[in-house]
Parts: structure tokens; sequence; C-alpha cells
């Protein structure tokens, strides 16, 4: 038997938690489902980032990879299902897209150009 894990991050809490429950309607098991949400009023301490990196080294074989989801899901809320098939990872990725998962590329760029331009913005205010 194969075995996935497929992977959605969201801006909005609301919609990961929407897709979570979209999943279960579609017979996706709710212990095959994780939802970790980012809340920005409590980031995630330093300690656990290495942490969060360490879990998504799990699933990718890539440094890169690893590190651009482990970022990601520190700015956003983070749904995980481990599929128990291939049917069912599939059907994971529909949902999980339906539901406007973002583009981990595409989102990844974005938070690291408002990072960009809130630093350029810092520095002239400095100035």
């Amino acid at each position: 038997m194969a075995h996935h894990t497929v992977i959605g991050v969201f801006e909005d809490a609301s919609r990961a938690q929407q897709a979570a429950q979209e999943l279960e309607a579609h017979d996706v098991r709710h212990e095959h489902i994780a939802v970790a949400v980012h809340d920005p009023l409590n980031p995630t301490p330093p300690a656990a980032h290495g942490v969060i990196e360490d879990i998504f080294h799990t699933v990718f074989n890539s440094d890169s990879e690893a590190q651009r989801y482990a970022e990601l899901a520190r700015h956003g809320t983070t749904v995980t299902v481990h599929a128990s098939s291939d049917e069912e990872a599939a059907r994971a990725r529909t949902i999980l897209d339906r539901c406007s998962a973002e583009d981990a590329t595409a989102y990844a760029q974005q938070l690291r150009s408002g990072w960009l331009n809130a630093d350029a913005s810092n520095r002239a205010s400095r100035a």
C-alpha cells in the first residue's frame, strides 16, 4: 500500500478549516488530517523553527523544498493529509486546490517580496 503526504498552505485559517472539513466530507479519515494554524499574535518561537523544518525534511528529499515549506508553515495555516492510497492523495490534492491552497513557489515569492519591501521601508524611515 502506498502512503503519501499531501500538504496545503493557506494564507487564511478559515479556508484551511474549510478544506479540512471538505476532506472529511469526501471520506478522508479525520486522523489522517492535521491542521497547524499560524497565529500572528503568537508567532512560532525561533527554537521551534528547526522542528518545523525537520518535519518537512521527512516529506521532501530536497533541502530547499523542506526550507520553503517550513517558511510557509511559519506564515500560513498548513493542512497535511497522510493519505493511505494514490486515490486518497489525488482526492486530497484536488480538494486542497479547490479550497484555494497557495501555490508554494508563488506564495514564498510573495512573502519574500513583502519582507524585502518592509525591510526597505524600515531602512528608509530610519534614514
